[in-house]
This record gives structure tokens, sequence and C-alpha cells, in this order.
């Protein structure tokens, strides 16, 4: 079960700022508790996951900076 987290993100503002980020490229995440996967999950739901995981990334450029 992976969490995401940022360095030098104490009060988890990157990290809101990734998972909103992720939200709006049809990714929810949520950035206090870790990021289930399951059996279900299919190959190309983990491709389509990390797809919107890097755009939710490149959204993020100012903030991911300072990580």
């Amino acid at each position: 079960m992976p969490m995401v987290r940022f360095h030098n993100d104490p009060d988890l503002a990157i990290a809101n700022a990734f998972c909103a980020a992720a939200l709006r490229h049809g990714l929810y995440l949520h950035p206090r508790h870790n990021m289930f996967l399951c059996a279900a999950h299919q190959p190309e739901d983990i491709d389509r996951a990390l797809g919107a995981a890097d755009k939710a990334m490149r959204d993020i450029p100012a903030m991911s900076s300072h990580a």
C-alpha cells in the first residue's frame, strides 16, 4: 500500500496539491492515507493511474521543485 509523501512538506501542502491535480486527471488519491491496490486492478488500470499521476506531477512543478 503506497503512500506518496514529499520531502520538506510538513503541512502536506504539496501532497494536497498533488492529490487535487491527480483527481482532475481521474485518479483519486488521499494525501493523508495509504493508496490501495487490489487484485481487481488490471495492468491497464495501473497504466492509467500512473499516467494520471505523471500529469498531476507536471501540474505542480513550482511546488514539487521545493520537495
